[in-house]
């Protein structure tokens, strides 16, 4: 029955199934469209992590990388005088303030849809390609030299292209839960969707200073956005092999929301996965700036450390996995986040190190951050699958769509954040080879993130890797697992 193992009619008895219960484990896809559905992250990953690594740098480069900035200089109110760099930063978190409400819309307007093809997939498919013109058109402003005009542009193209990827990337995450229902499938699929977004980086990341080098920054976001389109399309392929069951929510938007806001698993969960994707974010935007400045290399050497890295979280991941099974999910993101607490700092003092040539304590700094970083590209998902399952338990309601989309909201409050601590950061303490304390200072900040969110973590959240109807006692006044 197109990838379902059980039905009504099977041979076994039909037992039915608690309303919103977790499908059983017999209900996931075989194995080789969950592959399909995972490759998805690899489009994901092209976009976001090129967006990252070049926007600041491309409109408001270092003065050693010998390009023109792209925006003035500005003075604003309160804010005073603003170099171009700063005002990059400005451009991004604003961009990502004024697009953080469309997530959870996004998410219930497909949790409650119905369609032919499910719940999901319409959305992909218009989204993805529309994404992929946004992201050509930021490579392509108006004016090579800064003005007020390219800004303005900026922030408007940002705008669809944050859009278009908030229809694709609720839908598409939402969908896990429902392919992989058992925490062992789960921690898989997530691995599987790990390997496939190091695929997406590392053509971003490692690829895309080559086809800079050889098409230009639009000729690179023309290749990184066809290959976004066609991941995201082999995806819904994949997931399209299972059956729609009609799993719809019909709760109204603010019931929802309400229901969201006060499950407090999922509160601890968010907050301490937006404070390590803080910390993230300002240590990839860093990264060009690093390679320049302090290491004293061309922009090209860029590509060298990021493959350094996506190496060894790439050889990483079956350990992860591994450690996942034999302890938890809970435990092994611990594990991560407290070593990147630690290890995050670290960054101020590359290049310090007596008799020891600057590129290769860039690369093994660079290079060793993969390995706790690996484990918390896996965990988040799968641990999310287990608190919408718990939110299904209490509610009698499968809101994948929801959970995944205000999560995307509170992520973009981070990002926001990150990318204007980042500007500031850089635009008041330095950001180049003769001043670079700005650069350094961004490790120890990106480490206090990571640090306060596994404090979090690691006193609030306390679900079981498996869930299943009974596992909670519940009574009409509570609203959290007992």
């Amino acid at each position: 029955m197109n990838g379902d193992s059980t039905s009504p009619g099977s041979g076994a008895a039909a037992v039915a199934r608690p309303e919103g219960a977790p499908p059983s484990p017999s209900s996931s896809l075989p194995q080789w469209r969950r592959l399909l559905y995972a490759n998805g992250s690899l489009g994901a990953n092209v976009g976001f992590q090129a967006l990252a690594l070049w926007l600041v740098f491309f409109y408001a480069p270092s003065a050693e990388a010998e390009l023109p900035a792209r925006l003035p200089v500005v003075t604003l109110p309160w804010l005073g005088t603003l170099a171009p760099v700063a005002l990059a930063g400005l451009i991004l978190g604003a961009g990502r303030l004024v697009e953080i409400f469309d997530d959870p819309l996004i998410g219930h307007w497909s949790d409650i849809s119905r369609s032919r093809w499910g719940r999901r997939a319409p959305f992909i498919l218009i989204g993805a390609p529309v994404m992929s013109i946004a992201f050509v058109l930021l490579w392509l402003p108006p004016n090579l030299e800064g003005s007020f005009l390219n800004a303005a542009v900026l922030f408007i193209v940002l705008q669809l292209l944050f859009f278009a990827g908030t229809a694709v990337a609720a839908p598409y995450e939402a969908w896990l839960p429902e392919l992989a229902v058992s925490s062992r499938d789960r921690v898989s699929l997530s691995a599987w969707k790990s390997l496939f977004g190091v695929v997406g980086a590392a053509l971003a990341l490692v690829g895309s200073p080559l086809l800079v080098d050889l098409m230009g920054f639009p000729g690179m976001a023309l290749v990184l956005g066809a290959v976004t389109v066609l991941s995201y399309y082999l995806a819904v392929f994949g997931a399209a092999g299972r059956r729609p069951r009609d799993d719809s929510s019909n709760l109204q938007i603010g019931v929802a929301l309400r229901a969201t806001f006060t499950n407090r698993p999922f509160l601890v969960f968010a907050t301490s996965l937006v404070l390590f994707n803080f910390g993230l974010s300002m240590l990839t935007q860093l990264l060009p700036f690093f390679v320049v400045a302090v290491m004293g290399q061309g922009e090209e050497a860029v590509s060298l450390y990021t493959g350094v890295f996506l190496l060894v979280m790439l050889a990483s991941l079956p350990g992860t996995v591994a450690l996942a099974r034999r302890w938890t999910k809970r435990r092994t993101f611990l594990v991560g986040m407290g070593l990147l607490a630690l290890y995050f700092p670290l960054a101020f003092f590359a290049g310090f190190v007596p008799g020891v040539p600057r590129a290769v304590q860039g690369l093994v700094f660079i290079g060793l951050a993969g390995v706790p970083i690996a484990g918390l590209f896996v965990f988040p998902n799968a641990l999310l699958a287990d608190v919408i399952d718990h939110d299904a338990l209490l509610t009698g309601h499968r809101r994948e769509g929801m959970y995944f989309g205000v999560l995307a909201t509170i992520n973009k409050l981070a990002l926001a954040l990150s990318s204007l601590v980042f500007g500031v950061v850089l635009g008041v303490f330095g950001s180049t080879a003769a001043n670079p304390l700005g650069i350094r200072l961004v490790g120890p900040v990106a480490g206090v993130a990571v640090g306060l969110g596994l404090l979090i973590f690691a006193r609030g959240y306390s679900l079981p890797d498996q869930l299943a109807a009974g596992s909670f006692r519940i009574t009409p006044s509570q609203g959290d697992a007992r």
